[in-house]
C-alpha cells in the first residue's frame, strides 16, 4: 500500500479549511464512506486544482475547489486520492512511513498552540478523557491533533 504523507505545512490563508485540506487525506475513520462523496466546489469562489474518488469510475478525477467549506472528498493530489480511497472497498485506513495510524500521529499527541500571533479556537482529542476539547491555536505550526469543529475531531477519532 502507498504511504499516505499529511500535508502539515499548508498557507495561511488556506487554516479555514485545513481540516478537509489536510486531514483527511491521512483520516483512519470511515473511508468507504468519504470516498462515496460526490466532489463540492465549496462556498467560496477560488478555483484551485484538486481530485476526488469517483465511486462509478473507480477513479480519483480532477475538479475545481473554491477554497472553503466543500467536503472531504477533496484531496492535493491524485496520489493522496489514490492512497486514500483505492482500498476503500476494504474500509482499510492507510498508514505513515512507520506503519502508525492517523490515530497515534493526530488523536494521541498533546494539542500545540504553533509558533503564530494568533488566537483561534480549535478542538484536540484527549486520549486520558476519550473526549474533544477545546485550546487556542495560533494559526500556524502544531500537530495534527487540531480540529476546526467538534465534529471533526470526533469523527477524525472517535470513528
Amino acid at each position: 500500500m502507498r504511504m499516505v504523507k499529511c500535508k502539515n505545512s499548508a498557507p495561511l490563508f488556506l487554516m479555514p479549511t485545513r481540516f478537509f485540506l489536510l486531514i483527511f487525506p491521512c483520516i483512519a475513520a470511515q473511508w468507504s464512506e468519504i470516498c462515496k462523496l460526490s466532489p463540492d466546489k465549496g462556498l467560496c469562489r477560488g478555483r484551485i486544482s484538486r481530485f476526488y474518488f469517483n465511486q462509478t469510475s473507480g477513479q480519483c478525477l480532477p475538479f475545481i475547489y473554491g477554497g472553503c467549506v466543500g467536503n472531504p472528498n477533496n484531496f492535493w493530489t491524485i496520489e493522496d486520492c489514490e492512497a486514500a480511497c483505492q482500498n476503500a472497498v476494504q474500509d482499510e485506513p492507510p498508514e505513515d512511513e512507520e506503519g502508525s495510524s492517523y490515530f497515534d500521529t493526530a488523536c494521541k499527541p498533546t494539542p500545540e498552540r504553533g509558533y503564530c500571533k494568533g488566537f483561534l479556537d480549535r478542538w484536540f482529542f484527549n486520549v486520558t478523557s476519550g473526549a474533544c476539547e477545546t485550546f487556542l491555536y495560533s494559526g500556524c505550526g502544531g500537530n495534527l491533533n487540531e480540529y476546526e469543529s467538534k465534529w471533526e475531531c470526533e469523527f477524525a477519532c472517535k470513528g
